[in-house]
């Protein structure tokens, strides 16, 4: 019986998946590229200031090494970006996203070409005229409030997403600036120091564990009334 436990106890353990969290700030905004809206007669409109920054995270299962312009959806876990106005979520069904990210030699994301687009108002499928904010980040991050969007379309590749703004106009309610250039913080791919698998049980290896520990248990104690 012992011996049984042991074998099942090896069998069932497993590592946790190795997911990792990318963190990203933007550099100072740049005041010379900064235009805030004049008038507010349509949207949301916002203004920006040079004590904002962009931020933002992307939680990812292990990204494989060394690549280019790789698309992260199928390992994508969650990600959040805030350009100091709004916020950009995977969760959240007004959001698009088209990006793709380089990373190095251990799966780290070394750097990332992302365009993230909410709309302000209505459902899919939008069209001319719409509101919409736009955040991209290549290098330095640039933003976009309350643009006057006058195609819908699908992005480009990879994703080739649906419900995309393709055409733009900036008008007296809009606002636009540039981050400088961001940095990348924390983040362990599968290959670097800091992503250690931990050894764990999954929730049916745990309940048949408890069930053979305590056949186990019995044996022992009837054993023992002998």
């Amino acid at each position: 019986m012992k011996q049984m436990l042991v074998m099942l106890f090896v069998v069932l353990i497993a590592p946790v998946g190795e997911a990792a969290t990318f963190t990203y700030t933007s550099g100072a905004l740049d005041t010379a590229t900064n235009f805030n809206h004049s008038t507010c007669a349509l949207g949301s409109c916002a203004d920006f200031n040079n004590t904002m920054h962009a931020t933002g995270s992307i939680t990812t299962t292990p990204l494989p090494a060394s690549q280019t312009s790789l698309d992260p959806s199928p390992y994508l876990t969650s990600f959040t970006f805030f350009d100091g106005v709004t916020t950009y979520s995977s969760a959240d069904p007004n959001v698009r996203a088209r990006w793709t990210v380089d990373t190095d030699a251990f799966g780290n994301i070394a750097s990332i070409y992302g365009n993230f687009q909410r709309w302000q108002a209505g459902s899919a499928p939008h069209g001319a005229s719409d509101r919409f904010d736009n955040l991209t980040i290549f290098g330095p991050a640039h933003y976009y409030h309350n643009y006057d969007c006058n195609s819908v379309g699908t992005s480009a590749a990879p994703q080739n997403v649906p419900d995309f703004c393709v055409g733009v106009t900036f008008d007296s309610n809009s606002s636009y600036g540039e981050y400088a250039t961001a940095n990348w913080m924390g983040g362990a791919g599968p290959g670097a120091a800091a992503a250690t698998s931990v050894p764990t049980l999954s929730e049916w290896g745990l309940m048949i564990l408890s069930t053979l520990m305590a056949v186990l248990a019995v044996g022992l104690m009837r054993r023992r009334t002998r």
